[in-house]
């Protein structure tokens, strides 16, 4: 049973082809809606709302997911072990786990 984590089948490559996919539309439409959102300059953008600001960070929650979690994740998948050591471990699991926190609380407060 325990062989069974040590081999690349054909569900490891699913994953990897479904990370890979999420993580390029998700890069792509967040950073084109950051863009967006920062260019405030223009004379015809009335004041924001709060609700602007909320989307706005959900969006960068959002851009941390696409920029790292999935990444990671992907990377994991295709290459079945850990290989970046014990404390990227650890930092990247923190910041996998605050990513999905902030995107949930932020959706909340929506």
């Amino acid at each position: 049973l325990g062989d069974d984590f040590e081999v690349f089948n054909s569900r490891d490559l699913m994953n990897v082809v479904a990370y890979t996919v999420m993580s390029i539309i998700g890069m792509l439409s967040n950073t084109w809606v950051l863009v967006i959102a920062g260019r405030q300059t223009q004379p015809e953008i009335r004041s924001r709302t709060n609700v602007h600001y909320l989307v706005y960070h959900l969006t960068i929650a959002d851009t941390i997911t696409c920029f790292i979690t999935l990444p990671m994740e992907t990377a994991w998948r295709a290459t079945i072990e850990w290989y970046a050591g014990n404390l990227m471990c650890k930092v990247l699991m923190m910041v996998r786990t605050g990513g999905y926190i902030l995107s949930s609380n932020l959706l909340v407060v929506l």
